[in-house]
């Protein structure tokens, strides 16, 4: 069934505003962009309820809402009026199309979202939350941990427990980081965050109290004894001479130290 959007209905859209956090301070125009997403947009089911004794709505069944900008989907979707707090869970899954063309992917067993603040908490199920930024030039970041805080009205995202990050080259563990939107960048903490990966010309490993990993750049930063290694690639033959690289270039094997 198709269900004009209610207030549960908007409390959908609010959520993946939340799930995807603007800079603390945004300007009030993002307000009136929230509003525009709103007009005209439907939510579907297969069955919905209300319960006036309890001031509940409730979606059930291939529970979805979609317009240009951002699309929801689960299996059922529970709207609290009074409080403005609603749940969702099974098969959860979100996706917002970014201005500048990237997109980013959110899935999880069930979410949580308040309208007082704009905070959402996601939770694993089977698997862990998952979260998937593609950036316009088709370059990813998959990131997953059990559970997920995020705070629109703050631009922050909290990955918490058996955190991982993955780009194309570097893959980080740790047990919890966090996302701040405004300066587009993850700060990984807790458990000695890990780091390893690979380049054109070496192989690395390091571990610090901190690492600090830039979303668009992939530059990194370790901070607080940083320890590790890196190894040079195999080099062939030179084109010119015929000859294997030195010895000095082939041990290539290094202390990391700050």
């Amino acid at each position: 069934m198709k269900r004009a959007l209610s207030a549960a209905g908007a409390a959908l859209v609010a959520l993946q505003l939340g799930l995807f956090p603007a800079a603390a301070g945004a300007p009030p125009q993002d307000r009136d962009k929230r509003e525009e997403i709103l007009m005209g947009s439907v939510v579907k089911s297969d069955s919905w309820s209300m319960d006036r004794n309890t001031d509940t709505e409730h979606f059930t069944g291939n529970v979805s809402f979609s317009n240009p900008g951002y699309s929801l989907r689960a299996d059922e979707a529970l709207y609290y009026r009074g409080r403005r707090e609603w749940n969702v869970k099974g098969r959860v899954a979100v996706r917002r199309l970014l201005e500048d063309g990237s997109t980013v992917d959110l899935s999880c067993q069930r979410a949580r979202y308040s309208e007082d603040g704009e905070k959402a908490e996601l939770f694993r199920g089977a698997d862990q939350v998952r979260s998937v930024y593609t950036a316009k030039d088709g370059r990813r970041l998959k990131a997953g941990s059990d559970r997920l805080r995020a705070s629109g009205a703050e631009g922050l995202m909290t990955f918490e427990k058996d955190f991982s990050l993955a780009s194309e080259n570097v893959l980080i563990v740790s047990s919890s980081a966090v996302y701040d939107n405004a300066a587009a960048s993850f700060l990984i903490t807790g458990d000695r965050p890990l780091a390893a990966g690979v380049n054109e010309d070496y192989n690395f490993a390091m571990s610090a109290d901190r690492l600090l990993f830039f979303r668009d750049s992939r530059d990194m930063k370790a901070s607080g004894g940083v320890t590790g290694w890196v190894k040079d690639k195999p080099v062939p033959e030179d084109a010119r001479t015929g000859r294997p690289e030195s010895e000095e270039k082939k041990r290539g094997r290094r202390a990391i130290t700050r």
